[in-house]
């Protein structure tokens, strides 16, 4: 607000609102900083808010969806909410200003509305005819010598948003004698004629990270005076903790502790950033953590990674000894080591490239605990160490080719594309080497439907990796979790259906599960298609206008296969449960945006390849591919 407003002496909320007019069908997206808090909506339906804290230093990003090929005019309202300042002082807008900005671009990515514009305005009637926003403006680039610009008219006007938008007269004076077909009004004429204007001796500072803004609705020049300035603080400060956790408990076999906690921080521009997590889960020896470092001051991104991670698996036996009843507690322990160093170089916002080097350790601890029952209590009897498999040592390489235009709904991608490209090398104890090709696009006419197709490879190519699960250092991969092929999951086999995919092959009783076993493999290869409908959301994303439970129907056909040598290949479909061949399923479900939480989601799928289970309902936490 002005200094002359009310609210200016206020401390809590104020709000501003905007007009903007649509022309084209499609995802339109906010980007937004505030400090502290902002919060936007539109046509009255909220999109969201920034963080507390640390919303001012890093965009947000907030879509809207729009069908209608006719001209449309929506309303912008944004909130600026000013929170209790660090120290724990109430202050108001004077003594702590609090600050939003935004920009609004099209679903082709053009910025059509930014902050810097009128706002509060009764007469909206230029907006479909000739409004222009700030950065609305001719292509500034002094640095670039290869600028032709033709028939290109330069004005007074075009002038003032050219300051608006922090280019100096200097910049805008070399710009002009760079590109002298540029036609001027009389104006700019005398502006250009007089050998004062613009002169910097050739020193141009184009700034289009910080602009200006224009004399109203923003605040006087002299509102923040010099001295108040202090110098920009390039130290790493806490940004926000992790929720920590703590559990305690206790049971026949003993007493267990356990929790976890992280941090992260990153300095004012949020150009580098550092987290560090820890977490105990009963003993020492289950202790893990991990850190990384991220620097993003240039273009070249690079960062480092540390960490430790044990995963803890576990099952019992009855026994007997000397009359007593025993039971026998095995514990198996696997622990991922690591140190990675990153690069990462953008071509564009949707476009870079990675690479990742780094030495990694996966090493096994075994041990068997023996609870005798005496005196009606199980009472810890010896604790050995068993022999386990040797560590794995490995030095790893990787390139990668990312790409991402793809614009996200309540619970999954609604338009656009992703893919990642990558290759990489490990040698050590294992030598092989790794790929990974996975593309997706999602194509949606309106904003009633979307379709979306994902084509996925997983490989480890090699000669001397174990194909068996149950012996290999190096675990194959699992084909059937939800995100791959829906309706072969671990938890959804049973000892019936084992035993009656063992029987069909050798025709009587034997161990192992070939229905479950014919899913791990070195290498894997899936295709899904999904058709998803938005049933509840807003009034411009779904059926029903309902925010706190976004959610989307879809349909889907899942396919994949797991194998370990080329020789495996084997194309046929099927329906056995007892042979290595491509598993496909279909099916229906649900996806559910809890709170915006986290993201549910429930299927009835129909397995090809399990004759002996049919159609059966499972659930997972993971927003859509």
């Amino acid at each position: 607000p002005a200094t002359t407003d009310p609210q200016y002496g206020v401390y809590g909320t104020m709000t501003a609102r905007w007009r903007v007019a649509t022309f084209t069908p499609g995802i339109y997206t906010f980007e937004m900083q505030a400090d502290n808090v902002g919060t936007i909506y539109m046509d009255g339906e909220k999109l969201g808010s920034t963080q507390p804290y640390a919303g001012h230093n890093r965009f947000t990003v907030f879509n809207f969806q729009t069908a209608n090929l006719e001209p449309q005019i929506h309303e912008i309202k944004v909130q600026i909410e000013n929170y209790v300042h660090r120290d724990g002082e109430v202050r108001n807008f004077e003594t702590n200003p609090a600050a939003v900005a935004w920009v609004l671009k099209d679903p082709y990515g053009s910025i059509i509305k930014t902050s810097l514009d009128q706002y509060g305005s009764e007469d909206f009637a230029d907006i479909l005819y000739g409004y222009d926003t700030y950065y609305s403006i001719k292509a500034y680039n002094i640095s670039d010598q290869d600028v032709v610009i033709e028939d290109e008219w330069f004005s007074c006007d075009d002038y003032n948003k050219a300051r608006l938008l922090g280019f100096t007269d200097c910049d805008i004076r070399a710009f002009l004698v760079k590109n002298p077909d540029i036609k001027l009004d009389a104006c700019m004429r005398g502006k250009l004629d007089d050998d004062n204007w613009g002169k910097c001796d050739g020193d141009l500072m184009v700034s289009i990270t910080a602009p200006g803004c224009p004399s109203n609705p923003c605040l006087p020049n002299n509102t923040y005076p010099v001295e108040s300035a202090v110098d920009y603080n390039s130290s790493l400060q806490l940004d926000y903790v992790g929720q920590p956790s703590i559990g305690v408990g206790t049971d026949r076999y003993g007493n267990y502790a356990s929790g976890g906690a992280s941090v992260f921080l990153s300095d004012m521009l949020g150009n580098r950033s550092l987290g560090a997590m820890l977490m105990a889960n009963g003993r020492v020896k289950d202790f893990g953590g991990q850190t990384f470092y991220l620097n993003q001051e240039n273009r070249l991104n690079w960062g480092l990674s540390v960490g430790r991670i044990p995963y803890l698996y576990g099952y019992s036996s009855y026994g007997s000894s000397g009359g007593a009843v025993n039971i026998q507690q095995t514990t198996q322990r696997i622990y991922m080591s690591q140190a990675s160093y990153l690069l990462a170089y953008p071509f564009s916002t949707t476009r870079r490239i990675e690479s990742n080097i780094g030495v990694q350790r996966i090493s096994f601890d075994l041990e068997r605990e023996t609870f005798q029952y005496i005196m009606n209590r199980w009472r810890p009897i010896e604790r050995i160490s068993l022999p386990t498999r040797d560590a794995v040592n490995l030095a790893t390489a990787s390139i990668a080719l990312v790409g991402d235009n793809s614009n996200a709904a309540f619970t999954s991608p609604v338009n656009g594309g992703r893919y990642r490209l990558e290759t990489g090398y490990a040698a050590g104890t294992k030598n092989f080497t790794s790929v990974i090709a996975d593309v997706r696009r999602y194509f949606s006419p309106s904003n009633a439907i979307t379709f979306a197709v994902r084509g996925l490879h997983f490989g480890r190519y090699g000669n001397n990796l174990d194909p068996n699960r149950t012996t290999a250092a190096i675990q194959p991969y699992f084909l059937g979790y939800e995100t791959f092929v829906r309706g072969y999951s671990y938890e959804s086999f049973n000892a019936a259906e084992c035993q009656a995919s063992a029987l069909a092959i050798v025709g009587m009783s034997a161990s192992g599960c070939p229905s479950f076993d014919s899913l791990f493999g070195h290498r894997l290869a899936v295709a899904n298609a999904e058709i998803r409908l938005p049933v509840v959301g807003t009034s411009q994303f779904g059926f029903l206008n309902f925010s706190a439970l976004p959610t989307e129907l879809f349909a889907f056909a899942d396919g994949g296969f797991a194998w370990n040598d080329n020789d495996e290949l084997d194309y046929r479909f099927v329906r056995s449960d007892s042979e290595k061949v491509p598993v496909f399923s279909t099916g229906v479900g649900a996806r559910v945006n809890i709170l915006g939480f986290m993201i549910l989601e429930i299927y009835y799928a129909q397995p090809f390849q399990r004759p002996n289970k049919g159609s059966h309902w499972g659930f997972s936490l993971a927003p859509g591919w």
